[in-house]
């Protein structure tokens, strides 16, 4: 009896050993599996998709050979950075020219707020157009949160509309880029490349301008 007794009890022990092990095996496959979906979503949304490849470095010869002999000083391209809410009068523009002129614009009004060097202009304008924002897709930005959306997601009503424009003709380039609430997109959905690369972009514009400016400084 005793001896029934004990290898029933064995039989239970190797039972619950066994069932806890495979619960502890089926949870360590789970959570590698969740690492594993988490990185690939990570990954995906890092990437850039379209045609222009300035933004790789493994660009081909002749492209990369234009993109360095670009000269903005000589090209009639421009980069603008516009804002718009119901709070904005005239959507204020802020506007660097291939010369190095940065202009203020607002409604029919343009003001020369400072002028940057020649080799710091070609600088900003081989960033913005070796950053990738050229490939911007909003159908892409759609697909890309649709792999994985946030528990919670921030929401505004009363933010502005932040546009981008690259413009430079020699290079077949006339890019607009424009996004609600750009800081808050970024906050949501901080691992789009395309949402950091955006604030990154637009950081590097109101940088630009000299701090105390009367209507610029306050939008850094």
């Amino acid at each position: 009896m005793k001896r029934r007794l004990i290898f029933s009890l064995l039989f239970l022990l190797t039972f619950i050993a066994g069932f806890y092990l495979a619960g502890r095996c089926m949870l360590t496959t789970a959570d590698r599996d969740a690492k594993q979906f988490r990185a690939t979503i990570k990954d995906l949304r890092q990437r850039i998709y379209g045609r222009n490849y300035d933004h790789y470095k493994g660009i081909d010869l002749e492209r990369k050979a234009l993109l360095a002999a670009y000269d903005p000083a000589t090209s009639k391209g421009s980069i603008t950075l516009t804002t718009s809410s119901i709070w904005s009068k005239g959507d204020p523009c802020l506007r660097l020219c291939g010369d190095g002129a940065l202009d203020s614009v607002i409604g029919d009004q343009t003001r020369l707020i400072t002028t940057l060097g020649h080799e710091r202009t070609k600088e900003i304008f081989q960033q913005f157009l070796t950053s990738g924002i050229l490939n911007y897709s909003e159908g892409v930005i759609d697909l890309k949160k649709d792999l994985v959306r946030p528990a919670s997601i921030g929401l505004v009503d009363d933010a502005a509309f932040v546009g981008i424009r690259i413009f430079a003709p020699e290079l077949e380039v006339d890019k607009s880029v424009t996004i609600y609430a750009p800081d808050v997109e970024v906050r949501n959905y901080p691992d789009i490349i395309e949402n950091q690369i955006f604030i990154s972009l637009e950081k590097t514009m109101l940088n630009l301008v000299p701090a105390g400016d009367a209507d610029w400084s306050t939008g850094r």
